[in-house]
C-alpha cells in the first residue's frame, strides 16, 4: 500500500517538474522524487540480501536433503567409550567387568562402544544382522592370553527372544557343544563359543596357539554369566624355575597345585617327548587331561585323546603326555597302573569320558565329577564321594528356572538348549543325566548308574 503511494507521488511530481515553470514548484517536485529515489534504492539492496541468503540455504538443504548431513553422520559413526552403552536396557560394560575377573588375562584397552548407526566400522555387512534383531548398542574388547588375542563381543538386542534368535542363527549347522546352566543359553566350539544373558547376545572368539586356550571361551561365557565356578586359564610363560612341574608342563604353579601334581618326568622316545606325570589322586590325572586336550583332538577309550603329533592318557594316578611324531603309537607301547576310578566303572563302555574338579556345569557344590557323553549328544554325570550331597543337589536345582524336586528326591529340570536334565542323590553322590530324549529316558540312566554304584 506504502508503495503504491509513493509511486502515485513520484509519478505526480515529475509531471510538476516538465510541466511547470515555477523554480518554487520545480523545487519542491525535486524534494518530492528524492525521498522516493532513496527508498528505491534501499528496498533494491534489501531484495539482493535477502536473494543471497535464500541460495545460501537452498544449497544448505540440498546437502543435507541428499547426502544427508556429513557432520551428523560422522558423529554417529563414531566409537564410543564404554560408559555410552548404560541406559540402553542392558549394561554392557558391567556385564564386560565379569570378564576382566578372569585370572591370566591382560585387558590393554577398555573396550569399544559401537551405535547401531556405526557397528558396520567394526563388522561390516554383518550388522545387519543385528539390527534387524532391534540392536540398541554393542561393546567390543580384546584380552591377552599369552601370546593369543581373546576378543569379548556383547550385543544389546533389547529382547531375550531376539538374543536367541541370533544365537539360533549363529550356530545352526555349525559344529558345538553345549555349555549348560550358564545364562539363558551357551555353546563352545573350535576357537571359540557364545552365549545369550537376557537380552544380551555374546560371543567369544579366541586366536593364538598355546596351551590353556581350549577352556578361556568356557571360563569367559561363565563369567560373564556369573557362573564362574569352573577352573581358570592362568598365564600361559609363567615366571618357574626351569626344571619345576609347572615349567615342564607349560602351565602356571597353581594348575599343579588344583590338579595335585607330584611330579614330571620327561623322557625321548625316538622323534617324541614324553612326558610322565604323577598325581595324587586318579581324579586330578583325569581332570589334567582334558586341560591339555586339543581343538582338534579325538577322544579315545577312557581319559584319553589323539590329535596330530599329540597323544595322551590318564590310568589311575599317573598320565602320559607325548607330543611329536608318531605320539600315538608311542603310547601304545607304554605301561603302567591300569586301576579305573569306581564313577567311572559305573559310567561303563561307549562313552567319551571327561573329568572335572568343579563339578558338573561348573556347579562348584557337586565337587569332583566325571561326565560321559553319548554320541547323541546325551550325558551322565557321577560326582564323587560327597560330604553333603543333599546340600549339592539344591545347588543343581537352584542353576533351572522351574526345577521340582519331588518327594522321593528326584530333580527334574528343562534346559532352554540341552531339554531335558533328571537327578537325584545315590548313596554319597550326585547322579544326573541331561540331554536325552524324554524325562524317562533321562531317568533310566540315572537308575542305570545307580544300580551299577550300589552294586558290590
Amino acid at each position: 500500500m506504502l508503495i503504491g503511494i509513493l509511486f502515485i507521488a513520484a509519478i505526480g511530481a515529475v509531471l510538476v517538474l516538465i510541466t511547470t515553470r515555477s523554480w518554487t514548484h520545480r523545487g519542491l517536485a525535486v524534494l518530492s522524487i528524492a525521498p522516493v529515489l532513496v527508498f528505491g534504492l534501499w528496498l533494491e539492496r534489501r531484495s539482493a540480501t535477502a536473494r543471497d541468503e535464500g541460495s545460501e540455504a537452498q544449497a544448505g538443504e540440498s546437502k543435507v536433503g541428499v547426502f544427508g548431513s556429513v557432520e551428523a553422520e560422522q558423529r554417529l559413526a563414531t566409537p564410543k567409550a564404554p560408559a555410552a552403552a548404560k541406559g540402553s536396557g542392558a549394561d554392557l560394560a558391567s556385564v564386560l567387568e565379569r570378564a576382566k575377573s578372569v585370572p591370566g588375562l591382560t585387558w590393554p584397552e577398555p573396550g569399544t562402544h559401537y551405535t547401531r548407526e556405526s557397528l558396520w566400522n567394526r563388522i561390516d555387512g554383518a550388522a545387519e544382522s543385528y539390527r534387524k534383531r532391534g540392536l540398541r548398542g554393542s561393546l567390543f574388547a580384546t584380552a591377552r592370553l599369552g601370546e593369543a588375542d581373546v576378543e569379548v563381543a556383547l550385543f544389546d538386542l533389547t529382547s531375550l527372544d531376539n538374543a536367541k534368535a541370533q544365537l539360533t542363527e549363529s550356530i545352526t549347522g555349525a559344529d558345538t557343544t553345549p555349555l549348560p546352566a550358564t545364562g539363558d543359553a551357551a555353546v563352545t566350539w573350535k576357537g571359540g563359543g557364545e552365549g545369550v544373558l537376557g537380552p544380551i547376545y555374546v560371543r567369544v572368539v579366541v586366536t593364538g596357539d598355546a596351551p590353556g586356550l581350549d577352556a578361556v571361551a568356557k571360563h569367559l561365557l561363565h563369567a560373564l554369566a556369573g557362573t564362574l565356578d569352573s577352573p581358570k586359564p592362568a598365564p600361559v610363560a609363567p615366571a618357574v624355575a626351569e626344571d619345576s612341574p609347572a615349567a615342564l608342563l607349560e602351565t602356571t604353579p597353581e594348575v599343579v597345585a588344583r590338579h595335585g601334581i607330584r611330579s614330571v618326568r620327561v623322557a625321548t622316545v625316538g622323534d617324541c617327548r614324553v612326558r610322565t606325570v604323577t598325581f595324587n589322586d586318579a581324579f586330578g590325572a583325569a581332570a589334567w587331561i582334558d586341560v591339555i586336550r586339543p581343538h582338534d583332538a579325538q577322544a579315545r577309550p577312557g581319559f584319553a585323546f589323539s590329535a596330530t603329533d599329540a597323544a595322551a592318557e590318564a590310568r589311575g594316578a599317573v598320565a602320559v603326555w607325548l607330543t611329536g611324531k608318531d605320539a600315538l603309537d608311542q603310547l601304545s607301547r607304554q605301561r603302567w597302573d591300569a586301576s579305573t576310578l569306581p564313577e567311572q566303572k559305573a559310567l561303563g563302555d561307549g562313552l567319551t569320558l571327561s573329568a572335572t574338579l568343579d563339578g558338573w556345569s561348573g556347579i562348584a557344590a557337586l565337587g569332583r565329577t566325571l561326565v560321559g557323553r553319548s554320541t547323541d549328544g546325551g550325558e551322565v554325570f557321577i560326582t564323587a564321594i560327597l560330604d553333603a550331597p543333599g546340600v549339592a543337589l539344591d545347588a543343581l536345582k537352584a542353576r533351572f528356572e522351574g526345577a521340582t524336586l519331588s518327594a522321593d528326591g528326584l530333580l527334574i529340570a528343562t534346559d532352554p538348549y540341552l531339554g531335558t536334565m533328571v537327578a537325584r542323590v545315590v548313596g554319597a553322590r550326585v547322579v544326573g543325566a541331561s540331554g536325552w530324549p524324554s524325562v524317562e529316558a533321562a531317568q533310566a540312566e540315572v537308575r542305570k548308574r545307580a544300580e551299577a554304584l550300589e552294586a558290590p
